[in-house]
């Protein structure tokens, strides 16, 4: 139980973090933030400019030990959700389209650390029981304490 934990504590568990920052394509900026856990990898299109809400953004990532296996994802709005398959080191191709004409306009290729999600609320409960024992021995031990000293 102790390894689980000690392997769930090295995961990414947070906020997004910033992948692309301010790429610049045309008159317009990127950036990409991105959440890349496993089952359900969250990408968020920050776009700057004007006619910001023409676009269209699509992901193809591969894993870089088996450049074959390839997961897709579009979307017209500014998230997208990839379902990583493996913690791995991934290769991620941002792609921005127009949404009407799907013309190219920019690509940005990266690579990516995709990790296992963090706890969930149960494992945090059990986490947390140890705990909660050492508090509940540690007030008992105060408490009679102050009792003899009274």
């Amino acid at each position: 139980m102790i390894l689980l934990f000690l392997a769930t504590a090295y995961a990414h568990e947070g906020p997004p973090y910033p992948i692309l920052v301010d790429h610049q394509f045309n008159d317009h900026k990127l950036s990409v933030w991105a959440d890349p856990d496993t089952g359900s990898g969250s990408f968020y299109f920050y776009p700057e400019g004007v006619n910001k809400k023409e676009f269209s953004y699509e992901i193809i990532a591969s894993p870089q030990t088996n450049p074959l296996h390839i997961i897709k994802g579009e979307t017209d709005s500014l998230k997208l959700i990839i379902p990583f398959d493996q913690n791995l080191m991934w290769n991620v191709t941002i792609r921005v389209k127009e949404k009407v004409s799907q013309f190219t306009l920019t690509t940005k290729t990266l690579a990516l650390e995709v990790t296992p999600p963090g706890p969930n609320k149960l494992e945090f409960a059990i986490y947390l029981v140890p705990f909660i024992i050492l508090a509940f021995f540690w007030a008992k031990i105060i408490l009679v304490k102050q009792k003899k000293k009274s």
